[in-house]
């Protein structure tokens, strides 16, 4: 007994300064190349030159009125960020550049709006932002693209549905390929009640449902392991999940 203990507490002294020699060698090339991720997530965005939607502007009391249910549900987050989502098709956002063409700034946006139009949000400017990012995580996990918003696939109403995709609501087909909308329209469906059943009640609840869907190998494996818990799931490799990380 006691001489496995002791070869166990080698064998983990042995692996642990391992880990730490490697992590001590790849610390120089960090910097370098997260600066290189975060330019191409930049030159990604830039790519995006304007948000559209179906939906009128929110108005500062609807927004206020949905900020006031986002402690209710996974829902009302998700609508709420889905209005914020909206919001952007109609502010400018755009790049400010010199007279040499480099980019010098960026038009006020939805921070401007919110400081112009409603303050009691403004204040909250990180948190609204957050719930923008939710709602359009939300509707990458379950494949719906501009121009309509993620409170579509929220209402389980089939004309809202059905609009969502070019569908016409009022039963006739004027596309000439129903089977292939329906399938679309079902998928979507599908896929946001799955979605919805996989988040807790509170917001990290939501952001690691919506992480597992999207990225399953940014979620550290000890959230993955409590949330899995929590939904009734296997742990699936857990430990050697863990092992891997640490000996990255």
């Amino acid at each position: 007994m006691a001489v496995g203990l002791c070869v166990g507490s080698v064998v983990w002294c042995v692996l642990k300064g391992i880990a730490l020699a490697l992590r001590k060698v790849q610390r120089p090339k960090y910097y370098p190349q997260e600066r290189l991720r975060r330019q191409a997530l930049a030159r990604e965005r830039r790519r995006i030159r304007r948000r559209t939607t179906i939906n009128a502007a929110p108005t500062p009391e609807e927004l206020l009125e949905q900020w006031a249910k986002v402690k209710g549900s996974p829902e009302e987050m998700i609508r709420f960020g889905s209005m914020l989502c909206d919001l952007e098709a109609y502010v400018d956002n755009s790049l400010l550049r010199n007279e040499n063409g480099e980019i010098v700034g960026r038009n006020p946006g939805i921070r401007g709006w919110l400081n112009a139009n409603c303050q009691p949000l403004a204040v909250h400017y990180k948190t609204v932002m957050g719930y923008k990012a939710m709602a359009e995580k939300f509707r990458q996990a379950i494949g719906l693209a501009d121009p309509y918003p993620a409170a579509l696939a929220l209402d389980g109403c089939k004309n809202t549905v059905r609009k969502s995709i070019g569908e016409n609501p009022d039963g006739e087909d004027k596309s000439g390929d129903g089977v292939r909308q329906n399938m679309v329209r079902n998928s979507i469906k599908r896929k946001a009640e799955e979605m919805l059943a996989e988040c807790g009640r509170s917001q990290r609840g939501v952001r690691i449902a919506l992480a597992m869907r999207l990225s399953p190998d940014s979620v550290p494996p000890e959230v993955e392991l409590e949330e899995r818990r929590r939904q009734g799931l296997p742990a699936r490799d857990g430990f050697a999940r863990r092992f891997v990380q640490m000996m990255a």
